[in-house]
């Protein structure tokens, strides 16, 4: 929430520093999403283990997460591979 709050504050004198804070706004929404993403990942995922979840979900790993933004709030859907 600190970062959105800086967000909002972003000032530009030119338009060289508008593209700058755009692409600082966008950094910081698809570093939001990653974060969601490891989240919702349930057991073993590829080379890594959730601690929190010692038995992989047998479901889930015939699945990839899709994320995306609806009104602004990251969303989260499960697909099925293939």
């Amino acid at each position: 929430k600190y970062l959105e709050k800086l967000a909002q504050e972003i000032k530009a004198d030119n338009l060289h520093d508008v593209m700058r804070a755009n692409e600082a706004i966008h950094l910081l929404k698809y570093c939001q999403l990653m974060v969601k993403a490891v989240i919702e990942r349930k057991g073993v995922r590829g080379f890594y283990r959730v601690s929190d979840y010692s038995q992989a979900d047998s479901e889930l790993r015939s699945k990839y997460i899709a994320l995306f933004q609806e009104s602004g709030k990251p969303k989260v859907s499960y697909e099925p591979m293939g």
